[in-house]
């Protein structure tokens, strides 16, 4: 080979060694420089950004990462609103253990529905029931305390329904194919809505479960999953202006 081939192989290197040095993070910066200057990339490229795939200052590490970087009240407060969310979501779960146990009321048909939203400082659980003719609905709405975020239980009660509100509600859930979904579904977030289907069917006398199953998902709003809990919401007429 001659020697200029030699020559221009390594200025070709010495080139595609110094691109790369431009593009790759300097290891040695310190934390707070590396996040700094994260955060001011996504900034300043907002509109490249979103060509490129979703907005990057959408996204709950980044808004995280630049409330750590503030150097005002915005830190303190934006993590307290994420930590006030993650209870809220999960002290939903606690008290579930005061929601009625579908597997031993006497029934032989009955939904659960198990819902609350985020920056919503309501939570609500009815359940339907059906035993021969009579048709009822027990409502339970429960409230976020402040400044714990946990939820209380402060209205308890029950509702008659018609045959024909109950048939409205189990063809919605016959459409969403209730008794066909997975139980739940990996979804990644900390905003949204969620909701709970649980359903049992016994023998004619509800001393046998014929089958029973649970469904749960995030970011329900405008599915047909949400429908029947819409749905059965409307019918109870509940006004949350009027709760306290």
């Amino acid at each position: 080979m001659k020697p200029i081939a030699y020559y221009n192989i390594f200025i070709l290197i010495l080139l595609i060694s110094c691109k790369s040095k431009q593009v790759e993070p300097d290891l040695r910066q310190s934390k707070d420089s590396l996040i700094a200057e994260y955060i001011q990339l996504n900034d300043s490229n907002y509109n490249r950004i979103l060509d490129i795939y979703d907005d990057g200052r959408k996204n709950i590490y980044y808004q995280l990462l630049k409330a750590y970087n503030q150097k005002d009240a915005y830190p303190r407060n934006f993590i307290l609103n994420q930590v006030l969310l993650l209870k809220r979501q999960l002290s939903v779960k606690v008290d579930s253990t005061l929601e009625p146990n579908l597997k031993s009321l006497k029934l032989q048909e009955g939904y659960q529905f198990s819902y609350g939203k985020s920056f919503s400082q309501f939570g609500y659980c009815f359940t339907i029931l059906q035993l021969k003719n009579n048709y009822s609905v027990h409502i339970q709405i429960f409230k976020q305390g402040i400044p714990n975020g946990d939820f209380n239980l402060i209205k308890e009660y029950d509702q008659q329904m018609s045959e024909s509100q109950w048939t409205l509600i189990t063809q919605k859930l016959d459409y969403a194919d209730f008794w066909g979904l997975e139980p739940s579904k990996e979804q990644i977030g900390f905003d949204g809505d969620a909701l709970t289907i649980r359903g049992i069917i016994k023998n004619s006398d509800g001393s046998q479960i014929v089958k029973s199953h649970a469904v749960n998902r995030r970011f329900v709003g405008g599915t047909a999953f949400y429908e029947p809990y819409e749905q059965l919401f409307k019918i109870l007429a509940i006004n949350e202006r009027e709760l306290k």
